[in-house]
């Protein structure tokens, strides 16, 4: 029998075949989305209907109305082959200066997905319906005043209640991390001005690998924290750093595993979308089609680590990693002057890097590629002086190493085993 939850729907009982499709709650908000856009594809037809009307006012409509997409009875299936007109109606909504329409649209296809994943019995498609139903809501989001909306994230909790609670070894780490970013959301929609919590919503995203849209939180706080000095701005050059994670953690691991794809695509369609640019989607599922997408992407991370670097205050473990990073982007962009100029310029921050086992291992690595650069372009000065501080680091990394090891082994030797107890006679 199915209870009542706190959020106004009804939990339904877990699937009882494991490779079936999953039984998905009814929402309140749901059915709330779904009455107030249960209209929209006709009211859309009736404003782009009259030839002459759209001729004078220089708006021809959507390339792709909705109608086309789901239907003259709202019943078609949505499969990975509507991905195409999905974007295209979202671009021309999107380009309008008010997004109200916008967010009916997607209001309106979240709440047509879920009705979907409902009738589908197969998993894999189910689960590319309720993937794409959570970037719609977190479109909705993204869209809505202050990037918050309440009602919208409660849906995506609940599309991860559903696959966390069924499905628990596949998505159990993601329904846990969804549990975070809802009640953050629920602070954020009272206080949207806590910029603590909107740093940490934007945190648990990346945790959830909703990539953009914890870069779209990282961006608000960008433009609503205090200004201050550039060179002291601390708090703008610790997001700016993160942003560039984001965009570096794409270009690193692009087309390592199958479902990376998925949101390579969905990222690089709503980069293009807010940026204006045209990064090409992938065509194919190949490792290389992904990767040299996101090479695309490389500008964008060199532009937050060069906004990081800005900031000298940041602290020097900050600062090399940024500094290391822009100049690995810099190579694979076959910029190499560039880039050994950057860690040229951030090589005196190495010797606040501290004495750890760590802290040297960073530097040897952060050396090594300022040996590679200063060999490809021959810079004498550069490379004498870099082989120096290799030679140093290695040094000093093995004396850490063998006083670790000693310690560790005199502790072993101090506690030792306890003598046995005597026995009885």
């Amino acid at each position: 029998m199915a209870e009542r939850n706190l959020n106004g729907g009804t939990d339904t009982a877990r699937s009882p075949n494991p490779n079936g499709p999953i039984n998905l709650r009814r929402m309140r908000i749901e059915s709330v989305f779904r009455h107030d856009t249960r209209n929209l594809p006709r009211q859309e037809r009736d404003k782009y209907s009259s030839f002459l009307w759209n001729a004078v006012r220089l708006d021809w409509g959507p390339k792709v109305p909705i109608a086309a997409v789901v239907g003259s009875q709202q019943n078609a299936p949505v499969q990975e082959k509507s991905e195409d007109a999905l974007k295209d109606t979202l671009d021309y909504y999107r380009k309008k200066d008010d997004y109200t329409e916008l967010v009916r649209v997607l209001k309106f296809y979240a709440a047509y997905l879920l009705q979907q994943a409902r009738r589908e019995r197969v998993f894999g498609s189910q689960l590319f319906l309720l993937f794409k139903a959570v970037d719609f809501l977190r479109m909705i989001v993204q869209y809505s005043p202050y990037s918050v909306n309440q009602d919208a994230e409660t849906l995506v909790f609940a599309i991860f209640t559903d696959l966390g609670t069924q499905r628990r070894q596949q998505f159990g780490r993601y329904y846990e991390t969804e549990q975070n970013v809802f009640q953050t959301m629920k602070r954020l929609q009272l206080f949207p001005s806590d910029h603590r919590s909107r740093l940490r919503l934007a945190e648990q995203l990346v945790e959830q690998t909703s990539f953009y849209d914890a870069a779209v939180q990282y961006e608000f706080l960008m433009r609503f924290y205090p200004r201050m000095p550039r060179h002291a701005d601390i708090p703008r050059g610790r997001v700016a750093l993160a942003l560039a994670g984001i965009y570096q953690n794409l270009i690193d691991n692009a087309g390592r595993h199958p479902g990376d794809m998925r949101k390579l695509r969905n990222f690089v369609e709503r980069h293009n979308r807010d940026s204006g640019k045209e990064i090409p989607l992938p065509k194919d599922a190949t490792p290389a089609g992904a990767q040299r997408v996101a090479r695309a992407l490389l500008p964008s991370a060199n532009r937050w680590y060069t906004q990081a670097l800005n900031v000298a205050k940041l602290g020097a473990p900050r600062l090399s990693e940024a500094a290391f990073q822009l100049a690995r982007n810099l190579e694979r962009e076959r910029r190499p002057k560039e880039a050994l100029k950057i860690l040229v310029d951030v090589k005196p921050q190495w010797k606040r890097l501290g004495s750890s086992s760590a802290a040297w291992e960073l530097r040897l690595t952060y050396v090594d590629l300022l040996v590679n650069l200063a060999m490809k372009l021959q810079r004498r000065d550069v490379l004498s002086e870099a082989l120096e501080d290799q030679r140093e680091f290695r040094n000093e990394l093995e004396g850490v190493q063998t006083r670790t090891r000693r310690t560790e082994e005199e502790e072993e030797e101090a506690l030792g085993e306890p003598p046995p107890f005597p026995r009885r006679r």
